[in-house]
């Protein structure tokens, strides 16, 4: 978890929504006007918008509006189907915002998923977002969803009309049963304010992926949206398998050196593909680590106490670099023991090596799991040495 996970020019957001306050989540995939929407709500270009299929929003943006005399917030999060991120580092992203959000007691008011009208047919992969979006939200947060098409002025209404039917009929269709809506969106401000308009004064809703994190402390990957994602990576590995070894027999059996050329392109394309869904397995696989960053909250000030840090300092541990782990072992392994020898003192004296290794680094000494995974690895050993 990063210090700047709501971010806007650099200016972070996470303590300027009152709970009080509507807190609107906009999704959808890359492309499909997001960020222009969020303009036309806040008037101020807040958002930048993408000129080509590069996603411009990398992390989550906590943007202030008002309407109608009262104040709220939009929360404008990573695009699915990113260009620039996997996967899983979507929903990673996607999930710590939400976990973030409902472990500090913001609920979301609605959600708005933006869908591109101009797109005649879904690709595979609009389907697979759709999908991972409404495990994420669960069947009982679909009656604050609404769905809204966007550019329907790049497209001829009658032809644009079709699409939606289409849409509400082959993919939105239990949703809509369920209590979600279909909006238009048709790049105004007024269009935009209509849909926003419809969402304040709904109750709130926990979604399922917040549920299963903070209250149920489950691992990412043991979520249902983690489930879905690791049943589309194993497919993806599978497939991408089967193509390289397909490319592979006909490369043996060419005798031309175009074809050959060719082949070996398209199998470098599906090795990459292949890597990349594996490292997905993997880090979805530690993903659970993520979850025991929220563990640290009801101790924080003994782990203070203990440590000799301060409460801030603590924080910053906790989202940035996944220290707390060690902290929280750390004192749950020492703080029960009255008794007083070597190996304690010795474990004692590792938690302030950390602690200066940090200061002299400027809280960068640990920068990836695996460093994190090595110190647990540490204490671990170290807690059998003195149980």
């Amino acid at each position: 978890m990063r210090p700047d996970l709501f971010q806007d020019g650099g200016q972070k957001h996470t303590s300027d929504h009152d709970a009080s306050q509507p807190l609107i989540a906009v999704m959808g995939t890359t492309g499909s006007g997001k960020s222009s929407f969020i303009n036309h709500i806040t008037s101020d270009n807040a958002a930048k918008v993408g000129d080509s299929l590069e996603a411009c929003t990398r992390h989550a943006h906590m943007i202030n509006f008002q309407l109608d005399g009262m104040q709220g917030s939009i929360i404008d999060t990573p695009g699915f189907d990113d260009t620039n991120l996997s996967e899983y580092q979507i929903l990673e992203e996607v999930s710590l915002i939400l976990q973030t959000l409902y472990h500090g007691g913001k609920k979301l008011s609605g959600l708005i998923y933006l869908i591109d009208i101009t797109s005649a047919r879904w690709k595979g992969s609009d389907a697979s977002n759709l999908t991972l979006f409404s495990k994420i939200c669960g069947e009982d947060s679909y009656k604050n969803i609404i769905f809204v098409t966007t550019k329907w002025d790049l497209i001829d209404d009658e032809k644009a009309v079709k699409n939606e039917a289409q849409f509400k009929e082959k993919y939105l269709s239990f949703h809509i049963q369920l209590g979600a809506r279909l909006m238009r969106h048709r790049n105004t401000s007024e269009t935009a304010l209509r849909v926003v308009s419809s969402i304040l004064g709904q109750s709130e809703t926990v979604l399922k992926i917040q549920k299963e994190l903070v209250d149920g402390r489950m691992g990412l990957k043991d979520t249902v949206a983690g489930l879905h994602l690791a049943t589309s990576l194993q497919q993806s590995v599978e497939s991408s398998s089967k193509r390289l070894a397909k490319f592979r027999n006909e490369w043996r059996a060419a005798s031309s050196p175009i074809v050959r050329e060719a082949l070996e392109a398209a199998m470098a394309t599906e090795e990459t593909k292949l890597r990349n869904s594996k490292i997905d397995q993997e880090k979805l696989e530690s993903a659970n680590q993520a979850t025991k960053f929220f563990e640290l909250a009801n101790t924080m000030d003994q782990a203070a106490k203990f440590t000799g840090m301060s409460r801030s300092d603590l924080i910053s541990i906790l989202v940035t670099k996944g220290l707390a782990f060690f902290l929280q072992s750390a004192y749950g392994m020492v703080s029960k023991r009255t008794d007083s020898n070597t190996e304690i003192e010795l474990l004692k004296q590792e938690l302030r090596n950390v602690k200066e290794g940090m200061e002299a680094k400027n809280g960068s000494v640990y920068t990836s799991w695996s460093d994190v995974a090595k110190i647990l690895g540490d204490v671990a050993s170290a807690y059998n040495r003195i149980r």
